[in-house]
C-alpha cells in the first residue's frame, strides 16, 4: 500500500533547498537543511538525523502546566518581594500539593501517551484532521 502510516520513518528532501530536512536529536526543536551532492547517499554525514517518525497528535497539556508552574515557582523565588499578578498566592502554601498532583497528572498524561501510540501504530494517516 502506498499510504503513509503512523509509525513509518521518512525522510523528507527538498527540491528547492536541495537537501534533506535534519534534526539533531528527537527532542530537538531545531531543523535544517542537509544539503546534498549529486553523489551516492553513503556520502551523507549522518543520515539518522534526517530520518522521522510519523506519530500521532499527542497529550501534553499536564507537563505544559508543570512547566509554566514551575517557572512561577522560580520567579517568586528570585523577586520574594515581586508580586506575579498572574498566580494566586495560595498557590505557593500549597505548592508542594500542586506538585505533587502535576506530577501524577503528567506520569498518566504519558502512559495515556504511550498507550495511544501502540493503539494506533499501522494506521493509515488521515490528512487535514
Amino acid at each position: 500500500e502506498d499510504f503513509l502510516k503512523i509509525g513509518d520513518n521518512i525522510c523528507l528532501y527538498s527540491d528547492t533547498a536541495q537537501g534533506y530536512l535534519t534534526s539533531m536529536g528527537f527532542n530537538s526543536p531545531e531543523i535544517y537543511i542537509q544539503k546534498c551532492s549529486q553523489l551516492h547517499n553513503s556520502h551523507f554525514y549522518n543520515l539518522r538525523n534526517m530520518v522521522f517518525e510519523v506519530v500521532p497528535k499527542l497529550s501534553y497539556d499536564a507537563i505544559k502546566e508543570m512547566r509554566q508552574e514551575n517557572k512561577m515557582i522560580k520567579q517568586k523565588e528570585e523577586n520574594p518581594q515581586e508580586v506575579v499578578e498572574s498566580v494566586d498566592p495560595e498557590l505557593f502554601e500549597n505548592r508542594k500539593k500542586r506538585m505533587e498532583t502535576l506530577e501524577k497528572r503528567v506520569n498518566k498524561n504519558n502512559e495515556n501517551n504511550l498507550k495511544y501510540v501502540s493503539e494506533v501504530h499501522g494506521r493509515k494517516v488521515l490528512y487535514g484532521q
